[in-house]
């Protein structure tokens, strides 16, 4: 009985009738290989594009923050703008 994994790389070494046995378990371990080399290629390439994308998420954040503190700065600064105007024009209505 074959299992999932030998019927998807074609191997039935037991039903091989020209005794090239070890050359089909030879190919089905050369395609395994190079099956998981390519996906730990692409777990790496992975992993570099995750810590990039890391970094970059670590500065847009410097980045936002830096903006937030600019904001309530211009906005402090609006607000003891609108209060002296205010009281100019209250002492402009008194007068």
């Amino acid at each position: 009985m074959s299992s999932a994994s030998d019927d998807e790389y074609n191997l039935d070494v037991n039903m091989d009738k020209d005794g090239n046995g070890n050359l089909v378990l030879a190919n089905v371990i050369r395609n395994i290989t190079m099956e998981n080399y390519a996906l730990q290629t692409r777990i790496t390439q992975m992993e570099v594009e995750k810590n990039q994308l890391e970094e970059e998420k670590k500065q847009l954040s410097e980045k936002l923050a830096k903006i937030e503190e600019e904001l309530d700065e211009e906005e402090f600064k609006m607000k003891v703008t609108n209060m002296i105007l205010k009281e100019h024009l209250e002492e402009g209505a008194a007068h």
